[in-house]
């Protein structure tokens, strides 16, 4: 029944999250993060701990089937992303773990007994439970394990996310101000000008006239011109730049600022109106923004704290295709390229390592090599469709539409019920001007949004269908009580 598909489900994704890692946080890094040598047993070494190939790749396939439980099967590039997001999250735990021992927190059995004692009451029986657990390939003692380092890192991060949160901060996140602003935008780097034509208008404003509507007449801010420049209510972290927020919060009500420059151009700003922290409605809010305060600044300390900790650390990468896609995130692309072409004198009809190095030879601007390298893709793996698309684009890129428009055609052969690549597709073919292949991506699409609304309406059916059996069968049940 669906129900019981989907509790199955469900209670398969609880386990993985109890053997996933708490910590994901983005890895920034410091120099010296990669080892060279020969072919060790370990994919990594932090602090002289290893992490093997076996306990790697364990956690890369939970990984897999945890991303393929919550949104379905991944593409083989999707898969490569997920195999490095795995090792930064086993090098995070790793971390976090020896930095558990550094501060002596240690994890009571009475608290592993409860969180084992809670996970187990998401299923139905002791015989379930042990099911899955043998789905995942695991003991109790493995799993209590895992929990058990879990509450440690949590705990850990608990420790180093404390903030003191005064009243001060608290009045701060609660005021606002709704100002209006009429924002000159810089033509040709010309700064001078937008600045000399913001003294204009404000002169104008200074003799009288409204900055609402001179705001409707000169204001480059498209979105807020045609409303006489109003930005509504804003708190200070509401995102604007922090030139325009602190002049804005120094004005008094009524009161016109001087040009204020920020990355936009020239800014003349007016506050109409305080939201101030006093009063029945502050004292209402107050515990609820402290809460979010300790939330948020608690998450920048530990951040800090972590990368720190991280950047400090000695990492030590053994697998070149590992290195080259760290090398990419710190846009170390030369240096990535390096390790790619290492990667393939390893496995050499991996189709994925050509697609990746082609990616960053577009990066660098080598349209000439990331053809070859996604023409080798194509030729080791032509039955995915993101090959054909690649190298469609790189051919555009070289003015080849012909070839282009060829493998565009066969992506869309291979894949028919992926509507983002056919919308991309659309996209392609209408502005090459080919409106027949248009068209058939343009029916494909709609063919698409038919069988999903079909799928939807026969799940909501389904789920109608036990809902209806389920209910007969309490009244059932309380008719024979």
């Amino acid at each position: 029944m669906v129900f019981r598909t989907l509790r199955n489900k469900t209670k398969g994704i609880i386990i993985l999250i109890v053997i996933a890692f708490v910590v994901t946080l983005v890895y920034v890094g410091g120099p010296g993060i990669f080892g060279r040598g020969g072919e060790p047993s370990y994919v990594a070494k932090v602090n002289k701990q290893t992490i093997s190939y076996a306990e790697f790749n364990d956690a890369f396939l939970n990984n897999l089937r945890l991303y393929e439980m919550i949104q379905g099967s991944l593409s083989g590039s999707e898969a490569y992303d997920v195999r490095f997001q795995t090792l930064q999250q086993l090098i995070n735990q790793k971390l976090m773990l020896q930095q558990v021992k550094k501060h002596r927190i240690k994890v009571s059995k009475v608290d592993i007994d409860a969180e084992l004692q809670s996970l187990k009451e998401g299923f139905e029986s002791e015989a379930e439970f042990q099911l899955r657990l043998r789905e995942n390939n695991m003991t109790e003692r493995q799993l209590r394990a895992h929990i058990r380092d879990n509450l440690a890192i949590r705990a850990l991060q608990e420790k180093m996310s404390q903030v003191e949160i005064t009243e001060e901060d608290i009045k701060m996140a609660y005021e606002q101000v709704r100002a209006s602003h009429i924002l000159f935008r810089v033509q040709d780097g010309d700064w001078d000008a937008a600045k000399s034509r913001a003294e204009t208008v404000l002169a104008e404003i200074k003799g009288g006239k409204s900055l609402a509507e001179l705001a409707k007449q000169y204001s480059d801010d498209t979105g807020t011109k045609d409303k006489g420049g109003d930005l509504d209510f804003f708190s200070r972290d509401s995102g604007f730049v922090k030139e325009f927020t602190e002049a804005a919060f120094a004005l008094k009500v009524g009161e016109v600022s001087e040009p204020v420059k920020t990355d936009f151009g020239y800014h003349i700003i007016q506050v109409t109106d305080r939201k101030e922290a006093v009063g029945p409605e502050f004292e209402a809010e107050k515990e609820a923004i402290r809460e979010r305060l300790i939330e948020e600044k608690g998450a920048e300390r530990f951040e800090v704290w972590f990368n720190e900790v991280r950047t400090a650390a000695r990492i030590e990468v053994t697998d070149p295709s590992l290195r080259a896609q760290q090398f990419v995130l710190n846009n170390q692309l030369p240096q990535a390229v390096s390790q790619y072409q290492e990667a393939i004198a390893r496995e050499p009809r991996n189709p994925y390592l050509r697609l990746a190095l082609g990616k960053v030879y577009q990066q660098l601007d080598d349209i000439d090599s990331a053809i070859k390298e996604y023409e080798q893709a194509v030729g080791m793996g032509a039955n995915d469709p993101e090959f054909h698309l690649y190298l469609g684009l790189a051919y555009r890129e070289k003015d080849r539409d012909v070839e282009a428009a060829e493998q565009f055609r066969r992506a869309s052969e291979l894949d028919p019920m992926d509507f983002q690549l056919h919308f991309v597709l659309l996209q392609l073919f209408t502005s090459m001007g080919l409106e027949e292949d248009a068209k058939v991506e343009e029916n494909k699409l709609i063919a698409i949004q038919q069988f999903m609304e079909e799928q939807r309406k026969a799940y909501e059916k389904r789920l109608e269908e036990e809902a209806e059996l389920e209910r007969k069968l309490a009244e059932a049940e309380a008719q024979g009580k």
